[in-house]
């Protein structure tokens, strides 16, 4: 799948407005290809100092969204997302962590990518 780069239209995503991001890879999958794109938000906390963090899920939403070819890369797919982000979730900080999570399923080896994105309260201004 080449390195598949995720980019944030939105950024950061804002609590209680929107997180938009497209996935481009190299590989060409096809219009029959669908992604499940899950946007979580967890946290991660130790329970000793060598231990690998326990991941405690806060919020989660998944969708299924269709592929198309990349305008970025020749020959490649891209995938569109638009997640609202609740009011009552929490920002990026302190353990907590935002992750956009998108897997394909496709004869062969699977596609499967997971990606820390930031999220924050909108500016006062806004």
């Amino acid at each position: 799948y080449g390195r598949p780069r995720l980019h944030l239209v939105t950024y950061p995503g804002v609590i209680g407005g929107w997180l938009r991001a497209r996935l481009d890879c190299r590989v060409p999958f096809g219009d029959d290809a669908f992604f499940e794109a899950t946007v979580r938000c967890v946290r991660r906390v130790r329970s000793g100092s060598d231990s690998e963090p326990n991941q405690i899920t806060l919020w989660t939403s998944g969708q299924r969204l269709a592929c198309r070819a990349s305008k970025d890369l020749p020959g490649g797919s891209r995938v569109e997302l638009a997640q609202e982000i609740p009011a009552d979730t929490s920002p990026s900080g302190d353990g907590i962590h935002w992750e956009v999570d998108v897997t394909c399923q496709r004869p062969g080896i699977d596609f499967h990518k997971t990606w820390e994105v930031p999220v924050f309260f909108p500016p006062d201004d806004a």
